[in-house]
């Protein structure tokens, strides 16, 4: 039976989407091992899968000493991006690494006549460069990468990662993004240092891809949870990359909340997916979607439990739940009010769901751009407000387009099945047929032909 490592960032819609994927292997026979955090220890092993703690902690002996560059609109949301990326996963590099290795090294010992491990990790799980880097130590068989989020990598044709700009093709167009790309590399250029010295740490011995370059061109195989025509197209693709479609959704209460026959009405179901932030406060993507459509002829449902003596009494045609299975309400719902998580949204269009999306993100400002740009859903601006999102949903809701571009891509969703996709990828790795990742000195994206949607 093959050992399968699965590896994970903090962030809990990237654990989320991998989770499936862990049950499914293991199911079939597969010695199943997950890398994540402490906090999230009690599931996996709900799950039946072993856990191994990561010492996901920031790197101590690293300093950021470069200067900011001038900052224009562009840079500050640019460099607020930089930031993060900086945070949250280049300083937690060397700890991923030491807990990789250190896995790896015990698994060895406990199955020493099988083959090396697969490893399996999230979109932004940087702890597996050291060895695709050329550094020493025990090595996977194969490194894949689950993409939980919009390709990130730069391209000629597109603007920098989190700008949520369309395409562009036109020489014009090719110039500003080349410049604008440019102007990201210079903020990026502390992280970018950081993450060298990082790696040259760990033992990297190869030139080092751009950091947003080398989460899609480094592993061997790139399995994006999407499907192409929603992705914008690129200059240059990736040959390792593959579209899988739809992860499953994770089992979930099976009790129907009181309120559910209400469903079954000649009114539009309005789902309003967004919940609680930090510290139990409301989205306040809830209240302000409420007070727009609280006097409209719909149905709205809320995916929160809801606290009347903290956030004020519903609308008389609203309703809350903490808990809504996502097979069972999706049917009813004609259209989707959403914060812009890449999971949720593209379960919406896999059931042919227009959406309305609040994009404060990088990632969901990405992924709002490619959905309008489809036509499958209206991006609204920053901050919403009640009267952008009531004529968001009634646009959504009163025009056939909306649906009809919805319905192509549920269609295009059909057409995939993730879960086999990476159970095969699984099974190519142990028998060696998946191939090798590039060197970084090859680590720009090959040439592709360009995908229009």
């Amino acid at each position: 039976m093959p050992v399968v490592v699965f590896a994970c960032t903090l962030d809990i819609h990237a654990f989320e989407s991998l989770l499936p994927f862990a049950t499914t292997l293991l199911r079939r026979g597969a010695r199943v091992h997950f890398l994540a955090d402490a906090s999230w220890r009690t599931r996996i092993q709900a799950a039946g899968i072993e856990f191994a703690p990561m010492r996901d902690v920031d790197d101590p002996e690293d300093v950021d000493d470069t200067s900011v560059p001038r900052r224009t609109d562009v840079a500050t949301r640019l460099l607020v991006f930089e930031r993060t990326i900086r945070r949250r996963h280049v300083d937690r590099l060397a700890g991923q690494h030491a807990s990789l290795q250190s896995l790896l090294a015990s698994l060895s010992r406990q199955y020493p006549d099988e083959p090396a491990p697969v490893l399996v990790h999230d979109t932004m799980f940087l702890g597996a460069w050291p060895l695709l880097l050329g550094a020493e130590g025990i090595r996977p068989a194969a490194i894949l990468s689950i993409g939980v989020m919009p390709l990130p990598a730069t391209d000629e044709f597109l603007a920098p990662f989190g700008l949520g700009l369309p395409p562009d093709r036109s020489e014009a167009g090719r110039q500003v993004y080349a410049a604008m790309n440019a102007q990201l590399r210079e903020l990026f250029s502390g992280t970018q240092a950081a993450l060298e010295r990082t790696l040259r740490r760990c033992g990297a011995a190869q030139p080092v891809p751009f950091v947003l370059d080398g989460m899609l061109t480094l592993p061997h195989r790139f399995l994006q949870l999407s499907i192409a025509p929603l992705e914008h197209e690129r200059a240059h693709t990736p040959p390792t990359l593959r579209y899988i479609g739809l992860a499953p959704p994770l089992p979930g209460s099976s009790l129907l909340p009181w309120w559910w026959p209400d469903l079954d009405t000649a009114r539009p179901v309005i789902f309003v997916d967004a919940g609680l932030l930090s510290g139990g406060r409301l989205d306040p993507l809830v209240p302000t979607t409420l007070s727009a459509l609280g006097r409209e002829p719909v149905l709205i449902i809320v995916g929160v439990e809801w606290d009347a003596a903290r956030f004020g009494p519903l609308p008389v045609n609203a309703r809350a739940a903490g808990e809504l299975p996502s097979e069972a309400l999706l049917p009813w719902v004609d259209v989707m009010v959403s914060d812009g998580r890449y999971a949720n949204v593209q379960r919406a269009l896999s059931q042919g769901i227009p959406v309305v999306l609040a994009a404060g993100t990088e990632s969901a400002r990405e992924l709002a751009a490619r959905v309008a740009r489809f036509g499958a859903g209206i991006q609204l601006p920053t901050p919403a407000s009640p009267e952008n999102i009531q004529a968001a949903v009634r646009a959504v809701s009163e025009s056939v387009r909306f649906l009809a571009a919805a319905h192509r891509l549920r269609e295009a969703y059909q057409h995939h099945d993730a879960l086999q996709a990476v159970v095969a990828a699984v099974e190519e790795a142990i028998t060696g047929a998946l191939g090798h990742a590039p060197s970084a000195a090859a680590a720009a994206p090959a040439q592709g032909t360009p995908q229009s949607p």
